[in-house]
């Protein structure tokens, strides 16, 4: 066993930073074997508490037990498979169990409407692989695009619009010199599919959907490299085909029950009505609301644009009432809400000093940032410092608060807390009076 198959096994728990994490780690397994926490934090663009609750996830007890089973695992030799010969049916088995387990409503849809699916294999079995798939997407009336070498594949991506559908097949999907390609397609929005083997890579990280197939290593005496089959491969895109072509049985309104069918020729109907709503997005905002990172974004950008629109609002009370803003300023409502504004700017730039020192730091004053939030009635605010608190419960323990700039941060906290309590007294009087 490796990490590709220890990722495999908890591919489910994974968060879309903890992905990336490890799409590094699986491409750079010689690095981590030998590298500090920080080290690997600081190469991820991630903290030491994200590595924590990943290791966790993947059920080693802490960094330094990951570390010795990377290390033992690159020095392992593999014996032959004896179950070589019934591992290429389990492969087919898992992969099929895996399609009829995932959700593909979207993506078949995605390819109805797309103008043009542009297929690319990253080798030889790839490439087989999509010109089959093309060749059985043309006879249901669905062009497909094979790219035939990856020096075409730049000059094909300038005709590519976001009406079009792109479909990466590849066995790791870390090769590496597709990365810029893939990285490119996505900045410019083109809907991706990747299609590798089980576990978390590059191309599934940056991809709109991801696919995965079974294939089980065997070691060959005499060969450095195990032998990988592709028979699943096909399995899995036989499968997308027969889904693709019930979905445009099923919603053409000329094919009834019992009747002939409709002429091929006129290709598949329009829909006539739309799928129900999919149980995958409740998943998706679950995911959302434990990705520390996307958590962090938001509340940092929350806390700049609440300022502006408080300003907007009282400049747009003082040219109604044919004020200027100073003199708008002495109307209590309009003062109470410059004093929040002003709150909520200072709130973003402690929020930007924590984060700059650790996590726990971060931590800390997002606890504190908590209750300045409902101090001042700031609700939304007060929900988002909860939910950063609840996905980044495995901080480090061991981490220092702010050990660069902790007494300005504390003088800054101090002073906030008092600007807190006065826009807390000016509200009470408002409302009590």
């Amino acid at each position: 066993m490796d990490l590709q198959d220890v990722v495999n096994a908890n591919q489910h728990r994974f968060s879309g930073t903890e992905r990336e994490i490890l799409a590094f780690m699986l491409d750079n397994e010689k690095f981590v074997a030998e590298a500090t926490i920080s080290s690997l934090a600081h190469k991820t663009y991630t903290s030491t508490s994200s590595i924590i609750r990943l290791t966790k996830k993947l059920n080693f007890s802490g960094f330094a037990e990951l570390k010795y089973f990377i290390k033992s695992s690159l020095t392992r030799s593999e014996p032959y498979n004896p179950r070589f010969i019934e591992s290429g049916k389990e492969d087919i088995l898992r992969t099929y169990d895996y399609l009829e387990h995932m959700e593909l409503s979207k993506l078949i849809e995605k390819m109805h409407d797309a103008r043009t699916i542009y297929c690319f294999g990253t080798g030889y079995a790839q490439r087989n692989a999509v010109q089959e798939f093309a060749k059985s997407m043309q006879v249901c009336g669905k062009f497909c695009h094979v790219i035939p070498a990856r020096n075409e594949f730049e000059s094909t991506m300038t005709s590519m619009t976001t009406n079009d559908l792109v479909i990466l097949v590849s066995f790791s999907g870390q090769t590496e010199n597709m990365r810029e390609h893939v990285k490119m397609l996505a900045l410019r929005k083109i809907p991706m599919v990747a299609v590798t083997a089980l576990g978390v890579n590059y191309m599934s990280s940056h991809a709109e959907y991801s696919l995965h197939y079974q294939s089980t290593p065997t070691q060959i005496t005499g060969q450095r490299g195990p032998y990988n089959s592709f028979v699943a491969l096909s399995v899995l895109l036989d499968y997308l085909v027969r889904r693709y072509i019930d979905h445009i049985e099923t919603r053409n309104p000329q094919r009834q029950p019992g009747g002939n069918e409709t002429d091929p020729g006129t290709g598949p109907a329009e829909p006539t009505a739309d799928y129900p709503p999919e149980s995958t997005q409740d998943m998706n905002i679950f995911a959302a609301l434990d990705d520390d990172r996307k958590l962090r974004r938001f509340l940092f950008w929350y806390w700049l644009l609440v300022p502006f629109a408080l300003f907007a609002w009282i400049l747009l009370g003082a040219a109604n009432s044919n004020m200027t803003f100073q003199q708008a300023l002495n109307i209590p409502f309009f003062a109470v809400a410059f004093l929040n504004g002003c709150l909520t700017i200072l709130l973003a730039g402690l929020f930007k000093l924590a984060g700059s020192e650790n996590e726990r730091t971060e931590r800390v004053f997002t606890l504190y940032a908590l209750a300045v939030q409902i101090v001042v009635g700031n609700l939304p605010g007060a929900l988002a410092c909860y939910l950063l608190l609840r996905a980044t419960r495995d901080w480090d323990e061991t981490e220092k608060f702010a050990p660069t700039y902790r007494w300005v941060l504390i003088a800054a906290m101090v002073f906030l807390g008092m600007v807190s309590l006065l826009v807390l007294a000016a509200n009470i009087r408002l409302w009590t009076s």
